[in-house]
Order: C-alpha cells, then structure tokens, then sequence
C-alpha cells in the first residue's frame, strides 16, 4: 500500500561575501586615487556622474555552494560610507553572468550590464554614511538564478545629472566595516507522511494487535 507524502519547506540563510570588487573610473580601474585609499587598494567603491564619465561599483560573487533552484529571496548589502548627493539619488542596480578580472576591468572590456531594478538611495535604506543599503526583490533573484557557473555580478550606476558629488560603499578590503555580501534565503522542501496516512497506519496496527 502506497503512502500519501506532503511536504514542509526548511528555511535557510546564507550570507555570501563577495569574490572580488572594483570600480570603473572613467575608462580605467581607478586605486591609487581612490577615496580612502590604503595600500593601493580599494576601502570605498565610488558610484558618480561626473563631467560625463561614469564611477561604477563592480562586485562579483561565487554562489557555487548554493542551489541556485531552491532560492527564495536574494538581497544584496551594502554599507554606505559617503555621500555627497541629495538624499532623492537614484541609482540602478545592474548585472552580468559575463567573467571579469578586478586587475585589468576597464571601460572599454567589462561586460555589458542587464538592468535589474532602479530606486532612490532613501527607498534603500538611507543617506546617511555607515548606514546598510538593501536590495531585494523578485527581478533580482530572478537574475542570480539565472547563473549556469554560480558566478554573479553586480553593479550600481547612480542615474543623476552632470556633478562631481560622490556616493561610496565599503568595498571588501575596508576594515572599518563591512564590504558588499549577499543574503540568499533558500527553501528545501522535507516530505512527510500526510495526516491520513498517519490515520491509516495506525488503523493498521490496531487491527494487527486484535487478530493476534
């Protein structure tokens, strides 16, 4: 006789930092000059418009030890360590499948970006410096489940006008905060024998207990 299964979903949360992180400054990857430069390496990953050239954060993260069919949720963080702007800055959360390398990323090799989703830095969390950034939502889980290596890039473009105002994140070689994670929330479903089977197996047994 067959039993009748349902199921439950277990619940987990990862928390993904990320493999590597830079910045496109124009048309190089910008360090020495970085803000808040130490050592040659990068402690803020700039995002401006700034006389017609584009300061973007690139980050790039490994999801190989995760299954990538179970997510439920995705939110990238990111810690704000500056800004310049007004608080109504809107800004555009982009991203890649496509490989890259932080030593060599310039303007002219990185891949084309997808657009994901574009909101304010207020809608995200705040303006004010140390503050966490947030982003979520079904179009970006979407876009991580869509990695065949588990390789997922993002970028954020601040979409304002003509200003040399910078807005900056840690990135992973600050030491005063955190740099870009992600927070992936999956669901495993865990089968379990339904309510009537459960009736009917104990049926079973106590006709089991009479006969004998």
């Amino acid at each position: 006789m067959g039993i009748a299964m349902t199921s439950t979903s277990f619940a987990a949360t990862t928390i993904i930092g990320v493999r590597q992180d830079t910045h496109i400054h124009n048309t190089s990857v910008s360090t020495s000059g970085s803000v808040g430069s130490a050592g040659g390496q990068l402690t803020e990953l700039w995002m401006s418009t700034a006389n017609n050239y584009i300061e973007q954060p690139w980050m790039q993260f490994d999801l190989g030890g995760v299954d990538l069919s179970q997510i439920e949720s995705v939110t990238l963080l990111m810690t704000l360590t500056s800004n310049t702007n007004l608080s109504n800055a809107k800004v555009a959360l982009t991203g890649t499948l496509g490989t890259w390398d932080a030593g060599s990323l310039t303007a002219e090799n990185a891949p084309s970006l997808t657009s994901i989703a574009d909101s304010t830095l207020a809608s995200l969390g705040g303006t004010t410096p140390q503050t966490l950034i947030t982003w979520s939502g079904d179009a970006l889980a979407n876009f991580v489940k869509g990695s065949s290596n588990g390789l997922v890039t993002l970028a954020v473009t601040r979409r304002f006008g003509n200003t040399a105002l910078r807005t900056s994140f840690a990135s992973s070689e600050n030491t005063g905060t955190d740099g870009p994670r992600l927070q992936i929330v999956t669901t495993t479903p865990i089968p379990e024998p339904s309510a009537t089977a459960l009736f009917g197996i104990g049926g079973l047994a106590l006709m089991f207990r009479r006969r004998r």
